[in-house]
Protein backbone atom coordinates (compact mmCIF):
# COMPACT_ATOMS: atom_id res chain seq x y z
CA UNK A 1 0.00 0.00 0.00
CA UNK A 2 2.79 1.90 0.87
CA UNK A 3 4.31 1.58 -2.28
CA UNK A 4 1.25 2.39 -4.64
CA UNK A 5 0.93 5.61 -2.48
CA UNK A 6 4.77 6.73 -3.13
CA UNK A 7 4.21 5.85 -6.65
CA UNK A 8 1.19 7.69 -7.03
CA UNK A 9 2.81 10.39 -5.84
CA UNK A 10 5.98 10.21 -7.69
CA UNK A 11 3.64 10.44 -11.07
CA UNK A 12 1.56 13.76 -9.62
CA UNK A 13 4.79 15.29 -9.26
CA UNK A 14 6.51 14.37 -12.41
CA UNK A 15 3.16 15.48 -14.04
CA UNK A 16 2.71 18.71 -11.93
CA UNK A 17 6.39 19.76 -13.12
CA UNK A 18 5.56 18.97 -16.59
CA UNK A 19 2.64 21.19 -16.68
CA UNK A 20 5.06 23.78 -14.36
CA UNK A 21 7.87 23.62 -17.37
CA UNK A 22 5.14 23.69 -20.31
CA UNK A 23 3.90 26.76 -19.06
CA UNK A 24 7.21 27.82 -18.39
CA UNK A 25 8.33 27.15 -22.31
CA UNK A 26 5.20 28.35 -23.13
CA UNK A 27 5.24 31.88 -21.90
CA UNK A 28 8.88 32.31 -22.83
CA UNK A 29 7.67 31.73 -26.13
CA UNK A 30 4.69 34.50 -25.93
CA UNK A 31 6.99 36.84 -24.52
CA UNK A 32 9.83 36.76 -27.05
CA UNK A 33 6.79 36.77 -29.47
CA UNK A 34 4.52 39.45 -28.08
CA UNK A 35 6.95 41.31 -25.38
CA UNK A 36 4.83 40.56 -22.61
CA UNK A 37 3.05 37.65 -20.61
CA UNK A 38 -0.41 36.01 -21.41
CA UNK A 39 -1.24 37.17 -17.33
CA UNK A 40 0.04 40.37 -18.57
CA UNK A 41 -2.70 42.98 -20.14
CA UNK A 42 -2.38 43.04 -23.95
CA UNK A 43 -2.14 47.10 -23.56
CA UNK A 44 -4.03 47.65 -27.08
CA UNK A 45 -7.06 45.91 -26.05
CA UNK A 46 -7.04 46.59 -22.15
CA UNK A 47 -7.19 50.45 -23.77
CA UNK A 48 -9.87 49.73 -26.31
CA UNK A 49 -11.89 47.91 -24.21
CA UNK A 50 -11.36 51.45 -21.81
CA UNK A 51 -13.70 53.09 -23.65
CA UNK A 52 -17.13 51.22 -23.81
CA UNK A 53 -19.33 50.50 -20.81
CA UNK A 54 -22.85 49.04 -19.78
CA UNK A 55 -25.72 50.12 -20.79
CA UNK A 56 -29.47 48.95 -20.31
CA UNK A 57 -30.73 49.02 -23.86
CA UNK A 58 -27.57 49.26 -26.06
CA UNK A 59 -24.42 46.65 -26.37
CA UNK A 60 -22.68 49.08 -24.82
CA UNK A 61 -21.60 52.74 -24.97
CA UNK A 62 -19.09 55.08 -25.12
CA UNK A 63 -17.81 56.79 -21.49
CA UNK A 64 -17.21 60.25 -21.21
CA UNK A 65 -14.48 61.83 -21.71
CA UNK A 66 -12.12 58.14 -22.49
CA UNK A 67 -8.69 59.01 -23.90
CA UNK A 68 -7.34 56.33 -25.06
CA UNK A 69 -4.42 55.50 -27.69
CA UNK A 70 -5.49 52.07 -29.34
CA UNK A 71 -3.20 50.59 -32.47
CA UNK A 72 -1.54 54.30 -32.16
CA UNK A 73 -4.58 55.58 -32.94
CA UNK A 74 -5.82 58.27 -30.76
CA UNK A 75 -9.19 57.97 -29.52
CA UNK A 76 -10.89 61.23 -27.66
CA UNK A 77 -14.51 60.89 -26.38
CA UNK A 78 -16.24 64.10 -25.43
CA UNK A 79 -18.49 64.34 -22.37
CA UNK A 80 -21.40 63.43 -24.53
CA UNK A 81 -19.92 60.33 -24.92
CA UNK A 82 -19.49 60.74 -28.53
CA UNK A 83 -16.40 60.61 -30.73
CA UNK A 84 -14.12 64.11 -31.24
CA UNK A 85 -15.04 65.80 -34.36
CA UNK A 86 -13.29 69.09 -33.94
CA UNK A 87 -16.71 71.06 -34.15
CA UNK A 88 -16.67 74.05 -31.96
CA UNK A 89 -17.72 74.38 -27.87
CA UNK A 90 -20.90 76.86 -28.83
CA UNK A 91 -23.81 75.85 -30.72
CA UNK A 92 -25.75 78.75 -30.84
CA UNK A 93 -26.76 79.65 -34.20
CA UNK A 94 -25.10 76.71 -35.90
CA UNK A 95 -26.21 74.26 -38.20
CA UNK A 96 -26.09 70.47 -36.16
CA UNK A 97 -24.85 67.37 -38.13
CA UNK A 98 -25.80 63.92 -36.10
CA UNK A 99 -23.80 61.38 -37.81
CA UNK A 100 -24.94 57.44 -36.86
CA UNK A 101 -23.82 54.27 -38.35
CA UNK A 102 -21.30 51.59 -36.38
CA UNK A 103 -17.27 50.92 -36.65
CA UNK A 104 -17.13 52.54 -39.84
CA UNK A 105 -18.85 56.11 -38.94
CA UNK A 106 -17.09 56.22 -35.43
CA UNK A 107 -13.87 55.80 -37.48
CA UNK A 108 -12.25 52.26 -36.32
CA UNK A 109 -8.53 51.95 -37.69
CA UNK A 110 -8.08 55.71 -38.17
CA UNK A 111 -6.87 58.26 -35.58
CA UNK A 112 -9.59 61.55 -34.51
CA UNK A 113 -8.62 63.64 -36.99
CA UNK A 114 -8.73 61.10 -40.27
CA UNK A 115 -12.24 59.45 -38.93
CA UNK A 116 -14.51 60.94 -41.76
CA UNK A 117 -16.46 62.62 -39.72
CA UNK A 118 -14.15 64.71 -38.55
CA UNK A 119 -13.04 65.71 -41.47
CA UNK A 120 -16.87 66.35 -42.73
CA UNK A 121 -16.80 68.71 -40.13
CA UNK A 122 -13.45 70.75 -41.48
CA UNK A 123 -14.88 71.00 -44.94
CA UNK A 124 -18.58 72.32 -43.62
CA UNK A 125 -16.60 74.99 -41.47
CA UNK A 126 -17.08 76.64 -38.52
CA UNK A 127 -21.12 76.99 -39.08
CA UNK A 128 -21.69 73.66 -38.93
CA UNK A 129 -21.60 71.32 -35.78
CA UNK A 130 -20.99 67.22 -36.58
CA UNK A 131 -21.42 64.92 -33.71
CA UNK A 132 -20.12 61.45 -34.25
CA UNK A 133 -22.49 59.03 -32.68
CA UNK A 134 -21.34 56.21 -34.24
CA UNK A 135 -19.76 53.22 -32.04
CA UNK A 136 -18.43 50.07 -33.29
CA UNK A 137 -20.88 47.08 -33.84
CA UNK A 138 -23.95 49.61 -33.72
CA UNK A 139 -26.43 47.96 -35.92
CA UNK A 140 -29.78 49.87 -37.34
CA UNK A 141 -31.62 47.82 -33.83
CA UNK A 142 -28.94 50.62 -31.81
CA UNK A 143 -29.50 53.54 -34.17
CA UNK A 144 -33.06 53.71 -33.48
CA UNK A 145 -32.51 53.57 -29.71
CA UNK A 146 -29.80 56.37 -30.35
CA UNK A 147 -32.94 58.40 -32.37
CA UNK A 148 -35.23 57.40 -29.82
CA UNK A 149 -33.55 58.42 -27.16
CA UNK A 150 -30.33 60.37 -27.18
CA UNK A 151 -29.89 62.38 -30.89
CA UNK A 152 -32.70 64.63 -30.43
CA UNK A 153 -31.53 66.14 -26.84
CA UNK A 154 -28.41 67.53 -29.60
CA UNK A 155 -31.57 69.02 -31.95
CA UNK A 156 -30.00 67.86 -35.33
CA UNK A 157 -30.64 69.82 -38.82
CA UNK A 158 -29.67 67.18 -40.30
CA UNK A 159 -29.31 63.50 -39.62
CA UNK A 160 -27.10 61.12 -41.50
CA UNK A 161 -27.10 57.27 -41.49
CA UNK A 162 -24.61 54.60 -42.63
CA UNK A 163 -25.89 51.32 -42.17
CA UNK A 164 -25.20 47.76 -43.41
CA UNK A 165 -22.32 46.06 -42.02
CA UNK A 166 -23.20 45.66 -38.92
CA UNK A 167 -27.09 44.47 -40.26
CA UNK A 168 -25.74 41.96 -42.89
CA UNK A 169 -23.46 40.22 -40.70
CA UNK A 170 -26.57 38.45 -39.21
CA UNK A 171 -27.46 37.16 -42.75
CA UNK A 172 -28.58 33.52 -41.71
CA UNK A 173 -27.60 33.69 -38.24
CA UNK A 174 -29.36 31.02 -35.90
CA UNK A 175 -32.04 32.43 -33.27
CA UNK A 176 -31.37 35.76 -34.38
CA UNK A 177 -34.64 37.59 -33.80
CA UNK A 178 -36.97 40.42 -35.14
CA UNK A 179 -35.21 42.36 -32.25
CA UNK A 180 -31.83 41.29 -33.02
CA UNK A 181 -31.35 39.69 -29.98
CA UNK A 182 -28.54 37.25 -31.07
CA UNK A 183 -26.34 40.35 -32.52
CA UNK A 184 -26.88 42.37 -28.76
CA UNK A 185 -25.79 39.59 -26.83
CA UNK A 186 -22.57 38.61 -28.91
CA UNK A 187 -21.59 42.09 -29.53
CA UNK A 188 -22.04 43.28 -25.49
CA UNK A 189 -19.91 39.96 -24.70
CA UNK A 190 -17.05 41.79 -26.94
CA UNK A 191 -17.25 45.42 -26.02
CA UNK A 192 -17.39 44.80 -22.79
CA UNK A 193 -15.07 41.81 -22.37
CA UNK A 194 -13.15 42.55 -19.75
CA UNK A 195 -16.30 42.92 -16.85
CA UNK A 196 -17.29 39.31 -18.26
CA UNK A 197 -14.11 37.80 -17.66
CA UNK A 198 -13.87 39.09 -13.90
CA UNK A 199 -16.85 36.82 -13.41
CA UNK A 200 -16.16 33.99 -15.59
CA UNK A 201 -13.30 31.37 -14.14
CA UNK A 202 -12.78 29.46 -18.00
CA UNK A 203 -12.01 33.22 -19.42
CA UNK A 204 -9.58 34.45 -16.91
CA UNK A 205 -8.15 30.97 -17.62
CA UNK A 206 -7.77 31.21 -21.06
CA UNK A 207 -6.15 34.78 -20.45
CA UNK A 208 -3.90 33.85 -18.02
CA UNK A 209 -2.35 30.62 -18.86
CA UNK A 210 -0.99 29.17 -22.09
CA UNK A 211 -2.27 25.76 -21.42
CA UNK A 212 -5.01 27.27 -21.21
CA UNK A 213 -4.97 28.89 -24.38
CA UNK A 214 -4.01 25.81 -25.67
CA UNK A 215 -6.76 23.92 -24.24
CA UNK A 216 -9.19 26.30 -25.52
CA UNK A 217 -7.94 25.93 -29.15
CA UNK A 218 -7.82 22.42 -29.26
CA UNK A 219 -11.41 22.64 -27.92
CA UNK A 220 -12.64 24.97 -30.96
CA UNK A 221 -10.31 22.98 -33.46
CA UNK A 222 -12.94 19.92 -31.77
CA UNK A 223 -16.14 21.95 -32.57
CA UNK A 224 -14.92 23.03 -35.67
CA UNK A 225 -14.66 19.99 -37.09
CA UNK A 226 -17.36 18.69 -35.74
CA UNK A 227 -19.92 21.52 -37.17
CA UNK A 228 -18.04 23.72 -39.85
CA UNK A 229 -19.40 27.06 -40.31
CA UNK A 230 -21.89 27.32 -42.81
CA UNK A 231 -21.35 30.21 -45.58
CA UNK A 232 -24.13 30.92 -48.27
CA UNK A 233 -24.36 33.32 -51.40
CA UNK A 234 -28.08 34.19 -51.29
CA UNK A 235 -29.92 36.72 -49.55
CA UNK A 236 -31.91 36.20 -45.97
CA UNK A 237 -35.37 37.40 -46.38
CA UNK A 238 -35.59 37.29 -42.65
CA UNK A 239 -32.62 40.29 -42.19
CA UNK A 240 -33.75 41.78 -45.48
CA UNK A 241 -37.31 42.35 -43.87
CA UNK A 242 -35.84 43.76 -40.40
CA UNK A 243 -33.33 45.68 -42.33
CA UNK A 244 -35.86 47.43 -44.25
CA UNK A 245 -38.29 48.02 -41.26
CA UNK A 246 -35.21 49.79 -39.37
CA UNK A 247 -34.26 51.79 -41.68
CA UNK A 248 -38.22 53.45 -42.20
CA UNK A 249 -38.90 53.64 -38.69
CA UNK A 250 -34.75 55.37 -38.52
CA UNK A 251 -36.76 57.52 -41.35
CA UNK A 252 -39.50 58.61 -39.40
CA UNK A 253 -37.66 58.98 -35.99
CA UNK A 254 -35.10 61.57 -38.12
CA UNK A 255 -38.22 63.48 -39.49
CA UNK A 256 -39.21 64.66 -36.03
CA UNK A 257 -36.33 66.27 -35.07
CA UNK A 258 -34.58 67.22 -38.40
CA UNK A 259 -34.65 69.05 -41.16
CA UNK A 260 -32.83 66.55 -43.27
CA UNK A 261 -32.29 62.95 -43.45
CA UNK A 262 -29.44 61.42 -45.65
CA UNK A 263 -28.96 57.62 -46.00
CA UNK A 264 -24.85 56.76 -47.17
CA UNK A 265 -24.76 53.69 -48.91
CA UNK A 266 -21.89 51.24 -47.53
CA UNK A 267 -18.67 50.59 -49.52
CA UNK A 268 -16.34 48.02 -48.45
CA UNK A 269 -13.17 47.04 -49.69
CA UNK A 270 -14.29 44.21 -52.36
CA UNK A 271 -10.71 43.68 -53.65
CA UNK A 272 -9.66 41.94 -49.98
CA UNK A 273 -12.55 40.33 -49.88
CA UNK A 274 -11.72 38.45 -53.41
CA UNK A 275 -8.17 38.21 -52.17
CA UNK A 276 -8.18 36.89 -48.85
CA UNK A 277 -9.13 32.75 -48.24
CA UNK A 278 -12.52 31.81 -47.32
CA UNK A 279 -11.93 30.65 -43.34
CA UNK A 280 -13.47 27.33 -42.41
CA UNK A 281 -14.90 28.77 -39.12
CA UNK A 282 -17.13 31.61 -37.93
CA UNK A 283 -13.90 33.71 -36.87
CA UNK A 284 -14.93 36.76 -39.13
CA UNK A 285 -17.62 39.61 -39.20
CA UNK A 286 -19.65 38.45 -42.16
CA UNK A 287 -19.81 34.86 -40.44
CA UNK A 288 -22.29 33.18 -42.82
CA UNK A 289 -21.70 34.83 -46.15
CA UNK A 290 -19.60 33.49 -48.75
CA UNK A 291 -16.78 36.24 -49.54
CA UNK A 292 -17.28 36.16 -53.39
CA UNK A 293 -20.94 36.67 -52.73
CA UNK A 294 -20.41 40.38 -50.46
CA UNK A 295 -20.13 42.62 -53.45
CA UNK A 296 -23.62 41.07 -54.62
CA UNK A 297 -25.32 40.81 -51.36
CA UNK A 298 -23.83 44.60 -50.11
CA UNK A 299 -25.40 45.81 -53.40
CA UNK A 300 -28.54 44.26 -52.57
CA UNK A 301 -28.57 45.99 -48.94
CA UNK A 302 -28.00 49.01 -50.44
CA UNK A 303 -31.35 49.01 -52.75
CA UNK A 304 -33.20 48.67 -50.08
CA UNK A 305 -31.72 51.87 -48.28
CA UNK A 306 -32.23 53.75 -51.64
CA UNK A 307 -35.66 52.30 -51.21
CA UNK A 308 -36.81 53.73 -48.06
CA UNK A 309 -36.56 57.63 -49.73
CA UNK A 310 -39.53 58.27 -52.40
CA UNK A 311 -39.15 60.60 -54.95
CA UNK A 312 -41.70 63.25 -53.58
CA UNK A 313 -39.27 63.51 -50.15
CA UNK A 314 -37.22 66.44 -50.35
CA UNK A 315 -36.13 66.08 -46.84
CA UNK A 316 -35.05 62.37 -47.50
CA UNK A 317 -31.78 62.10 -49.84
CA UNK A 318 -30.06 58.42 -50.62
CA UNK A 319 -26.22 59.89 -51.29
CA UNK A 320 -26.27 57.54 -54.75
CA UNK A 321 -22.87 59.74 -55.66
CA UNK A 322 -21.52 57.59 -52.81
CA UNK A 323 -21.89 54.24 -55.08
CA UNK A 324 -20.82 55.92 -58.05
CA UNK A 325 -17.32 56.59 -56.18
CA UNK A 326 -13.96 54.68 -57.60
CA UNK A 327 -13.35 52.64 -54.35
CA UNK A 328 -10.29 50.68 -54.10
CA UNK A 329 -8.47 49.31 -51.32
CA UNK A 330 -6.16 52.33 -50.45
CA UNK A 331 -9.62 53.79 -49.39
CA UNK A 332 -9.68 51.24 -46.77
CA UNK A 333 -7.57 50.15 -43.76
CA UNK A 334 -8.98 46.57 -43.99
CA UNK A 335 -12.31 44.81 -45.23
CA UNK A 336 -14.32 47.99 -44.85
CA UNK A 337 -13.03 50.68 -42.66
CA UNK A 338 -12.48 54.07 -44.53
CA UNK A 339 -8.76 54.92 -44.18
CA UNK A 340 -7.53 59.09 -44.42
CA UNK A 341 -7.97 59.13 -48.31
CA UNK A 342 -11.40 56.88 -48.17
CA UNK A 343 -12.61 59.16 -45.73
CA UNK A 344 -11.56 62.39 -46.90
CA UNK A 345 -13.22 60.99 -50.16
CA UNK A 346 -16.73 60.26 -48.55
CA UNK A 347 -16.11 63.40 -46.30
CA UNK A 348 -16.30 65.27 -49.77
CA UNK A 349 -19.12 63.89 -51.19
CA UNK A 350 -21.42 64.10 -48.08
CA UNK A 351 -20.14 67.83 -47.44
CA UNK A 352 -21.12 68.73 -51.47
CA UNK A 353 -24.67 67.30 -50.76
CA UNK A 354 -24.78 69.18 -47.10
CA UNK A 355 -23.82 72.36 -48.85
CA UNK A 356 -25.44 72.45 -52.10
CA UNK A 357 -28.91 71.07 -50.40
CA UNK A 358 -29.17 72.88 -47.49
CA UNK A 359 -27.27 75.67 -45.92
CA UNK A 360 -30.14 78.30 -46.65
CA UNK A 361 -32.87 76.67 -45.56
CA UNK A 362 -31.36 75.51 -42.29
CA UNK A 363 -29.49 78.34 -41.60
CA UNK A 364 -30.32 79.21 -37.86
CA UNK A 365 -30.95 82.67 -36.32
Amino acid sequence: MKRWFLIISANIVILLLLIALIEVVGQSIFYLKHKRFTFEPASNLENYYKLYEAHPFLVSRLKSNAVVNFGGKNININDNKTRWTGAPGNDDGLIKVAVLGGSTTFGTGVTDQDSWPAMLQQKLGPEYLVINYGVPGYSTAEAIIQMALIVPESKPDIVILLEGWNDIRNYHKPDLGEDYYAHGVERTYRLIKPAYNKDNIFEAIYDMSIIGRLASKVKIKIAKNKQPCPKYDIPDPFVDRIYERNLHTLKLLSEQIAEYTIFVPQELNYKKYDETEEPFGCNRWTTHIKNSAMPELMDRFNLITESVCSVSDEGCIYLSSVSEQDWNSEDFVDFGHFSPKGGEKLANLIAKAIQSNMVSANRKN
